[in-house]
């Protein structure tokens, strides 16, 4: 029974390493369950914080942004100490969380604050100076309960009075994402988000930006977004100097495969968001809808964003799973499904105001199960509706085989790309292939035909050309 009992206390034990960086309940076993103690600077945080609220709490964890402790600490009013913002739940109430607000006086942490939040759980944090008064605004995603799209935003404000800080809540807005940024260069943070609105019968998604002028937080305009986004993969912003708008990149998913990307500015002298991708006569943004779901990114490294868009790259296909034997050069013509076709994704820079407005940077073709991207030489499109290179896949071998086309038609093997795990390349690495590049759990080695060097294809070139999908 003793070393039975010993056990079940280990295990408990290596539960709590385990989950370490999840939201904890500490009602059984207190002893066991307390969170790690701070160290340094914030060892006395802690105490303080249990000592206010007692020993029934959840800590909650912000699951996104650069903020994933539930001891969120920043100096908020520019004094050169941090405060303390500590996010939890009461035992008997886990449907909402809990902001308490500490601040250090002294060495030692005082309470002065401590409020219900406008959700379930937190999803991010950020912190941004939004009227120039020196003190940061405090800006919470919450989530909804298991909502993974429904968030409230929420503004609040710090402020000090006859030396007792106070915080005060300057804006509540339900939201599906969201971007803290500096839109209009003025030098203070506005921030955009993206919400659904509903007027009558009618439906729609929108953008909003909201503006603190003083101490007052208000919509200074909207734009209307492609409605029939599912989810939004990321928000990324662009600034090019005072000489050039502010973009913002939109990243959202459309369907279980497709992808757009939206891009809303801040018009200066019409004083409004503008969204110049979306087609308001059709009601939606047909412009750069992608078959796989590759978001935008700067491609270049040039410091402006591209976006993907996509078309059939002609003769590719998939093998069929008879795979005839393979010549000596490793790259045989496959049979192939003519009725599935693999893309060519050109990556293109949109200029100006209007959609038409676009500058083709490169072209690439891009492996999504495998992770990575080709980028093609410049020679190799002379024209992008006859490329001189396309791709046989076979994806149970995971290897995909470029061919020549010369004339409309496809000619002798150029390269294999083949995907292996890293473990089984480095224990039995085979001689025919050259390693390229390596992305944790897959290494990806190369092959040339014969027939390469008649094209100037080599190893030095596939490892420039080849990148992994970040």
């Amino acid at each position: 029974m003793k070393k039975h009992l010993l056990s079940c206390i280990a295990l408990a034990l290596s539960l709590v390493f385990l989950f370490s960086g999840c939201s904890l309940r500490f009602t059984a076993l207190p002893n066991l369950l307390r969170p790690p103690k701070l160290a340094g600077d914030y060892e006395g945080l802690q105490e303080a914080f249990e000592d206010s609220v007692g020993k029934n709490f959840s800590l909650k964890t912000p699951i996104s942004g650069d903020y994933r402790s539930a001891f969120v600490m920043y100096d908020v009013d520019n004094d050169g100490e941090d405060e303390a913002f500590v996010f939890y739940t009461q035992n008997k109430d886990q449907s909402t969380v809990r902001l308490h607000f500490m601040d250090s006086e002294n060495g030692r942490w005082t309470f002065h604050y401590d409020f219900p939040g406008a959700g379930s759980d937190v999803y991010s944090v950020f912190f941004a100076d939004m009227n120039d008064d020196g003190f940061s605004e405090l800006i919470v995603e919450w989530n909804l309960f298991d909502s993974k799209e429904s968030k409230v935003l929420t503004v609040y404000h710090y402020d000090r009075t006859e030396n007792t800080p106070s915080i005060s809540t300057l804006a509540r807005e339900a939201c599906t994402a969201m971007l803290p940024i500096d839109m209009d260069n003025d030098g203070c943070k506005e921030i955009f988000l993206i919400a659904p609105e509903a007027t009558g019968t009618v439906r729609r998604t929108v953008g909003k930006l909201l503006k603190m002028t003083n101490e007052s937080i208000s919509v200074v305009s909207k734009v209307t977004l492609d409605p029939k986004a599912i989810n939004y993969v990321s928000l990324k912003s662009e600034n090019l100097g005072i000489q050039y708008p502010v973009k913002i990149y939109i990243d959202a998913n459309v369907s279980a495969t497709s992808m757009i990307t939206e891009i809303v500015y801040w018009d200066n002298s019409a004083k409004k968001l503008i969204a110049p991708l979306f087609d308001e006569k059709k009601g939606v943004n047909l412009v750069t809808r992608r078959n796989e779901p590759i978001a935008s990114r700067d491609i270049n490294n040039d410091a402006i964003i591209e976006i993907p868009i996509q078309t059939v790259l002609p003769d590719s296909g998939y093998a069929s799973t008879d795979i005839p034997p393979q010549d000596s050069d490793g790259a045989g013509q496959a049979d192939v499904n003519a009725a599935q076709k693999l893309y060519l994704t050109k990556w293109v820079q949109f200029q100006g105001n209007g959609s038409q407005k676009m500058k083709v940077v490169s072209y690439s073709s891009i492996n999504y199960s495998d992770g990575y991207m080709f980028l093609y030489p410049d020679d190799w499109i002379v024209d992008e509706e006859n490329p001189k290179v396309t791709i046989i896949s076979n994806q149970k071998e995971r290897r995909w085989t470029f061919f020549a086309r010369e004339n409309g038609k496809t000619g002798e093997a150029l390269f294999n790309i083949l995907t292996i795990p890293t473990d089984q390349w480095a224990k039995n690495p085979n001689a025919d292939y050259t390693l390229l590049k390596e992305n944790g759990s897959v290494v990806y080695v190369g092959r040339l035909s014969s027939a390469a060097s008649q094209y100037g294809i080599d190893f030095d070139q596939l490892k420039s050309s080849i990148s992994v999908i970040e």
